[in-house]
């Protein structure tokens, strides 16, 4: 599959202020499922950024290409900081994969921010975190690649190349034995802004 991506400059600046308390990123394992606190400020952004199809293709990778998100330690900082700032609006968050030394994401941000800045609160909000766990730890490149997604079509190819990602770095077998693909059971994600529910593709 041919991706058309746009660069940025993403400036690293240590955002701590919108770091929420986490909640939980799982669905239970008993019972009803367990959402997280959406709230009303949380939904209109979605919904309106939806309607302006804001949906990205992001690609970011670590610096030079350390294999450092390799850790189980690190990969689950990642998911929590994702899981944060998702929960307090910044965007909505429809499928992902940390692999050791990249991620994929698509998202679509809240109306009022940029993909620059959603950007900047990830990478700086994860920087944040892992430099707690180990100082001076060197994290991201500086900048990061995005596609626009166009229409049902693209999202379910960039969905697909998200999930498949595990497998073709022979990280595992399966997308969803893979623990922080977005393809394993247990996450809750936003679903795509289309009226007919996406099928998978033919292979």
């Amino acid at each position: 599959m041919e991706i058309k991506r746009h660069h940025y400059r993403n400036a690293h600046k240590k955002d701590v202020s919108l770091l929420v308390e986490a909640h939980a990123f799982r669905r239970g394992n008993q019972g009803e499922k367990e959402k997280p606190p959406l709230g009303a400020a949380y939904e209109i952004c979605y919904r309106l950024s939806s309607m302006e199809k804001r949906i990205f293709f992001v690609t970011t990778v670590t610096w030079q290409r350390r294999p450092i998100l390799q850790s189980d330690e690190l990969a689950r900082e990642l998911l929590s900081t994702l899981s944060d700032y998702r929960t307090a609006g910044r965007f909505a968050l429809h499928e992902f994969v940390i692999m050791p030394d990249h991620v994929h994401l698509l998202l679509t941000p809240a109306a009022a921010i940029s993909l620059e800045r959603t950007m900047q609160l990830i990478k700086g909000g994860f920087s944040y975190r892992a430099r707690r766990i180990r100082p001076n730890l060197m994290v991201w490149e500086k900048s990061f690649t995005n596609h626009r997604i166009r229409d049902e079509r693209d999202y379910a190819q960039h969905r697909e190349y998200i999930h498949q990602n595990p497998v073709r770095g022979r990280l595992a077998q399966d997308a969803n034995e893979f623990p922080y693909v977005s393809a394993h059971a247990g996450f809750e994600l936003a679903p795509p802004p289309f009226t007919q529910r996406l099928k998978p593709l033919q292979r």
